[in-house]
């Protein structure tokens, strides 16, 4: 088949950003990539959301593991399990799909188990090379989890970003305020062990997504161990009026889930908000958008429709709510 020079130039957009989401589509890929070269050097981003059935995890596992290690600029990894466990002792669900950190993977979304797992393979690359962290708890096994907390201390020297929004264990949670971040600026935490990981890992927080609890705990211990943070993201459609009780020195973006997106939240947020003396906008966010909406389309960026996994999002000065209807504008930069 013949094509013209321009159907080269989209190639490198094709296959920037892949998700794969059946095992045929994996070994597809490889084989495609086998073949032509070229294109591994286009690959950034690789998300897997398939499962393999017992039958077929050998050449899933393969396969993913060599797409890993051939493509040579891939950025980011992401692994999401969802599956129905095919027999009490079915454990593919659990084999690694990468088998260290190279230098161009800085941004890891696993489930906490594989993380351990890759952690104690990686040597000292995970330590130097990530700068973003998403896990997520899958609610089996975790024995062999606890295990590595006891064994493996966390040092992540570079680590930017840590997104523990969708970790449901509390075991998991008690251990990340030991862990080494010295570098760590964003963080997604839910109402557990706030305290503890904020009194760790807070002195230089400049975003948070962080489950509203007693509004006397919760801005006092902002203000005491997130000092320097600008960008707060409270989810779970908490009414504007907790504001009322608001009190930080640095805080300049507030986000607030609502089931609703209601407008005008910027004059009704700024009536409540004496205590945040340099607020500059408050945003309504429409609830079950994406979980890191406020990172994806952060306060004080463009304002239209954007499309983001799968997602038609519309973007106001004070609201960001789902687009049910209408001609997609605009598309996040680098997203599928």
């Amino acid at each position: 088949m013949n094509v013209c020079r321009y159907w080269y130039r989209a190639c490198s957009s094709l296959y920037r950003h892949i998700v794969l989401h059946r095992v045929s589509q994996c070994s597809a890929l490889l084989r495609t990539l086998l073949e032509n070269p070229t294109l591994t050097s286009y690959v950034e981003e690789l998300n897997v959301y398939c499962f393999a059935v017992p039958r077929d995890t050998t050449i899933f596992t393969t396969s993913v593991r060599k797409i890993v290690q051939i493509c040579p600029r891939l950025r980011r990894f992401a692994r999401k399990i969802s599956y129905i466990r095919m027999s009490p002792h079915d454990d593919s669900w659990k084999a690694p799909l990468i088998g260290g950190v190279s230098a161009s993977l800085t941004d890891l979304d696993l489930p906490v188990f594989q993380f351990f797992d890759l952690l104690a393979l990686s040597d000292n690359n995970m330590d130097q090379n990530l700068r973003a962290l998403t896990l997520h708890s899958v609610s089996e096994d975790y024995i062999s989890v606890m295990e590595m907390h006891k064994i493996i201390p966390v040092s992540l020297s570079h680590l930017k970003t840590l997104d523990c929004w969708d970790i449901d264990r509390h075991e998991i949670l008690l251990d990340i305020p030991q862990w080494n971040l010295p570098s760590l600026d964003t963080l997604s935490w839910p109402a557990t062990y706030s305290e503890a990981v904020l009194k760790s890992h807070g002195s230089h927080l400049l975003v948070l997504k962080a489950a509203y609890f007693k509004p006397e705990t919760f801005w006092k211990l902002l203000s005491v161990h997130a000092p320097r943070l600008q960008h707060l993201f409270i989810p779970g459609d908490v009414p504007v009026r907790v504001l009322a009780n608001a009190s930080h020195p640095t805080i300049e973006y507030l986000d607030m889930e609502r089931k609703k997106a209601i407008s005008n939240s910027n004059s009704k947020g700024a009536e409540h908000s004496k205590g945040l003396p340099k607020l500059k906008t408050v945003r309504a966010i429409q609830r079950h958008l994406v979980s890191n909406i406020h990172q994806v389309l952060p306060p004080g960026g463009s304002i239209g429709r954007y499309r983001y996994m799968g997602v038609d999002i519309h973007v106001e000065a004070d609201r960001v709510y789902r687009a049910d209807m209408g001609y997609i504008l605009k598309y996040v930069p680098g997203l599928v």
